[in-house]
């Protein structure tokens, strides 16, 4: 039997992947990584908020900074084999 791995990194450069759960098809692994996603952006949203309000001699930085949100984490789905 296979299943799907929902996988989630939340640091390419230093880390591995970390399993969020595991599902018996593939569109369950994808909806887990969907909401995964929109928390980690409301959570990125709210840290760049304030940290806007906290260090506000940062704000050129802010205005220059291209980077999106998602620029080095990274998830996935790993199909496995369920053995005995």
């Amino acid at each position: 039997m296979k299943v799907y791995l929902a996988q989630y990194n939340p640091m390419i450069f230093e880390s591995s992947f970390e399993t969020l759960s595991i599902h018996k098809s593939r569109q369950s692994a994808e909806k887990v990584i969907a909401n995964h996603k929109k928390e980690k952006i409301k959570e990125w949203q709210e840290n760049k908020e304030w940290e806007r309000k906290e260090f506000p001699e940062l704000e050129e930085q802010y205005l220059t900074y291209q980077g999106e949100y998602d620029q080095f984490i990274d998830w996935r789905i790993e199909e496995q084999e369920l053995l005995d």
